[in-house]
């Protein structure tokens, strides 16, 4: 028997839910300057996100007034308890507030759909006061496209919507280049209207990265769910990269 009709059987007996595995999911982020005993999720940003509890994500802008390009980006919306999967592009002009065509929940990657780089940083935001194309406060930002040629979010987070189950099958963790000490890593889950609840823990240093694959057994995640990867500092300025990848199960 294969790992998707594993699965899926095992879906079946812990959710009485029938499933097919249907495609794949491949998370990646970072950390430039993890501090000396600070916690943060891997997610790009500068700070642990701040969950909305609505369809509040609606704006897009740049730091720079060079950045008139477009882009694509997957998220999800809520009506009550359920989450659904929603894809959307979205139009920069410069630093000015460009509104998204759909308000979403939750953010979960963005990128760059044209021949030229993003110039600045690229910020998805709940509507509130911005200077020069930047968000005045930090804890309306979801998700950010840092500058610098990278063109998509590093945002090793996700969102599981309500139509399907995310088995994650393999994990990892390291320090950047020139980057001593060791990192703590861990891996959360928090269901529907729940709080996040640990999943895995180790710690990844300068030459022993963590690679930790579930074989035949993936990590199950139920729909309408969040998933976030944090780290702990224990040197200053730690550049620390981490993700999971994994598949769905649909609900047939």
């Amino acid at each position: 028997m294969d790992i998707y009709q594993h699965t899926q059987n095992t879906i079946y007996d812990d959710f009485k839910v029938q499933t097919k595995v249907v495609g794949g999911l491949l998370k990646f982020g970072g950390l430039a300057s993890l501090g000396n005993g600070v916690t943060q999720e891997i997610n790009g940003l500068t700070q642990d996100e701040v969950y909305a509890t609505t369809n509040a994500i609606d704006s897009v802008s740049s730091s720079s007034t060079a950045d008139t390009q477009n882009g694509g980006l997957v998220g999800a919306t809520v009506s009550g308890t359920t989450t659904t999967r929603a894809n959307q592009m979205f139009t920069l002009a410069g630093q000015t507030r460009m509104p998204l065509t759909t308000a979403i929940f939750r953010s979960d990657r963005a990128g760059n759909s044209n021949a030229d780089n993003f110039v600045g940083d690229i910020y998805f935001y709940e509507n509130s006061a911005i200077t020069n194309g930047v968000p005045d406060d930090l804890d309306k930002v979801h998700l950010k496209i840092s500058s610098g040629k990278i063109n998509q979010t590093q945002k090793a987070c996700a969102h599981v919507p309500g139509d399907r189950y995310l088995c994650i099958t393999h994990l990892y963790a390291s320090l950047g280049a020139s980057t001593n000490g060791k990192v703590g890593i861990k891996l959360f889950e928090r269901n529907f209207g729940k709080v996040f609840q640990l999943k895995f823990e180790g710690s990844a240093g300068d030459d022993s990265p963590i690679e930790h694959p579930y074989g035949e057994h993936p990590l199950i995640v139920p729909p309408n769910s969040d998933v976030a990867m944090v780290g702990t500092g224990t040197a200053p300025g730690m550049v620390v990269v981490a993700g999971f990848d994994g598949f769905y199960a649909m609900i047939q």
